[in-house]
């Protein structure tokens, strides 16, 4: 199965796999700005999309509308007439989803539409050059036009009996805008933690049952902590050794980043770089300062698989506000990569916070920094974290201090403030084992309560 297309797609960033397929993953990608342009202009994007759809005998899902709108938005503005416009849509869009349909199992599916306009290169329509925003007010036509554009779409799936993923009633206010609890931290796009949404649409309109990847991960963990449980148990005791040495074991992060990753970040992209220009039988040798885009080594499709291929060896999320136009060596691309590979959770951050010092000014903006990482951990480090925390508490009272600002850490990331406020207070409780004793927790107390 394969779910491809505009922004839209980073809704399933978490990954996810079919159960009924001993959960196979899906095949998720992300080809910039779509639009029917580059399906009239047979650009390397839908070229690749199409001959991957053709090849895959399950369904395919396609994410793509919301830049069709910004491009009918500023041609009405320059003063064409929207009906014509969306009726040549419709008859553009025919034709494609024809195509794409020709042997069958193919869907459409709706997303948000970006409140956003992105100004794109020609000649590589996944480069960034400027970011306009709206006002609330600003994006109330842009909305309605993404609601005409939706309809007529919709009618035009209706008559080639094809699928609609389509739950933005759910997930809009009444005017169609996205709910501010369902954006994405950069506003731009829905969060990941909505996938939901789109797998019960999917599971309605399809038929099939998709999960979110981490959660079968997580189940798996979790049927395995019977027995670490009774591990315990027999130990009659669990300290801090005994946490790390069970979370470390079952959750895969990074010890630690530095410059070596960055080292082997160039040598991945190096790798992928020369296995895509062997196989379009280019024999020219490259060095980490060689321009790949203007010399036209790689295709605007090459350097967007490259990137995100990258990503999904370091395990990172895509950043879709990237640049890739002047990000055109190797060394440019890895070095972007890794600034953002720096802010990944780390073993070295939990012990950075277990073991640092508040109190030591030196040490203090390294704690703040891992804590910071420790607030935003993923859905199944947090649930491995809370499944041993049950594990060691076994009157379901927390006795570690650590434990409870961590917990306290996430929830302040939720902006679950009071709740993260009464962890913090109980953390420096001095029958616990490892109480937080520095001014950790006089800082971070006195930066919640102004956010109350």
């Amino acid at each position: 199965m394969i779910i491809a297309g505009d922004s839209n797609t980073s809704i399933f960033s978490n990954g996810c796999v079919l159960t009924n397929k001993n959960n196979e993953d899906v095949k998720i990608q992300w080809l910039g700005p779509l639009n029917s342009d580059f399906f009239i202009d047979r650009h390397p994007l839908t070229i690749k999309l199409i001959e991957s759809f053709n090849l895959e005998p399950d369904w395919k899902i396609l994410s793509i509308g919301t830049f069709e709108v910004f491009k009918i938005f500023h041609e009405i503005k320059a003063g064409k007439d929207k009906f014509e416009l969306l009726n040549r849509t419709a008859n553009l869009y025919t034709t494609i989803f024809a195509q794409l349909n020709a042997k069958g199992k193919f869907a459409w599916m709706v997303g948000m539409q970006k409140i956003k306009y992105d100004f794109y290169e020609n000649s590589l329509a996944i480069s960034l050059k400027k970011i306009i925003e709206y006002s609330y007010e600003e994006k109330i036509p842009l909305i309605r036009l993404s609601q005409e554009f939706n309809q007529v779409i919709s009618n035009v799936c209706n008559k080639l009996n094809i699928p609609i993923i389509n739950p933005l009633h759910v997930i809009t206010d009444q005017n169609g805008v996205l709910k501010e609890e369902y954006l994405s931290a950069d506003r731009t796009h829905i969060s990941s933690s909505c996938d939901h949404f789109y797998y019960e649409e999917i599971k309605k309109k399809l038929g099939i049952i998709l999960i979110r990847k981490d959660k079968i991960e997580l189940d798996l963990f979790e049927k395995d902590c019977y027995s670490v449980a009774s591990n315990v148990a027999m130990q009659m005791k669990f300290d801090a050794k005994s946490f790390f040495t069970i979370f470390f074991e079952a959750i895969n992060i990074p010890e630690l980043i530095d410059q070596r990753n960055l080292l082997s970040i160039k040598q991945g992209l190096s790798k992928i770089i020369n296995h895509k220009m062997s196989g379009k039988g280019d024999s020219i040798q490259i060095n980490m300062d060689t321009d790949i885009v203007n010399d036209g080594l790689l295709d605007s499709f090459d350097l967007l698989e490259t990137y995100t291929e990258m990503l999904d060896l370091l395990e990172l999320k895509i950043d879709f506000q990237i640049n890739l136009y002047y990000l055109n060596t190797i060394n440019k691309l890895a070095d972007y990569i890794f600034k953002h590979y720096q802010k990944k959770l780390t073993k070295r951050d939990f012990f950075v916070s277990f073991q640092g010092n508040f109190d030591i000014p030196e040490q203090r903006e390294l704690i703040i920094e891992s804590e910071s990482k420790i607030a935003k951990m993923d859905d199944y480090t947090y649930g491995v974290f809370n499944s041993i925390t049950k594990i060691s508490s076994p009157n379901k009272k927390i006795e570690f201090g650590f434990m409870l600002l961590w917990f306290a850490l996430h929830e302040s990331e939720l902006k679950n403030y009071r709740k993260a406020i009464q962890l913090l207070q109980s953390s420096r409780e001095v029958n616990l084992k490892n109480p937080i004793k520095d001014v950790r927790v006089n800082y971070y107390l006195q930066k919640w309560f102004k956010l109350l």
